[in-house]
């Protein structure tokens, strides 16, 4: 038979327990939402560099690249203030609830810091042959140097011949007397 005050003392516990357990369990929701939050804010933040990198490389207009990667450089900023918050969030949690570190260090792994320049090199292709191109171009800098020149010769003797060219034509078209 149970003794009515042991009932008693039990639903005491458990009145105020319960309400503990239910805050612990609703701020580890929060942060564990917080963390979700800010890994998707993240990965947005990293595909809009992404973006904006490419529409800066088809872009001929000086102005609108320059507008483009200010807005970059916010976005960066805002990543790396993303990424600070997510990885304190997430060591907040592994200490906090030490019984839920297991499910909580292998799903919210820790984040790290990308460089603009790790960014617009993981891109795919275009980051493979943007960086084979400023290869290529470091390599044979002399070479095109030389050719530039060589073009820059051509056209001036060609405009130079081209020049005589018309004042030929303009002396034939004019009438000279003799004496």
């Amino acid at each position: 038979m149970i003794l009515p005050h042991r009932v008693f003392v039990f639903l005491i516990f458990l009145s105020f327990v319960s309400p503990l357990w239910a805050k612990l369990m609703s701020e580890y929701t929060e942060k564990t939402g917080k963390l979700n939050n800010l890994e998707m804010k993240v990965r947005e933040t990293k595909e809009s560099i992404k973006n904006k990198l490419k529409a800066i490389q088809h872009s001929e207009d000086k102005n609108a690249q320059k507008v483009l990667y200010q807005e970059i450089v916010q976005a960066h900023l805002e990543m790396k203030k993303a990424t600070k918050d997510y990885n304190s969030v997430r060591q907040e949690i592994k200490y906090k609830f030490p019984k839920k570190s297991d499910q909580t260090v292998r799903r919210y792994l820790p984040l790290r810091e990308v460089t603009l320049d790790e960014i617009e090199n993981e891109t795919g292709m275009s980051g493979v042959l943007s960086r084979v191109k400023k290869k290529i171009d470091i390599k044979y800098k002399k070479f095109t140097l030389a050719d530039k020149n060589k073009s820059l010769l051509d056209n001036q003797e060609n405009s130079k011949e081209k020049l005589k060219n018309k004042k030929k034509e303009n002396a034939k078209d004019k009438i000279i007397l003799e004496r």
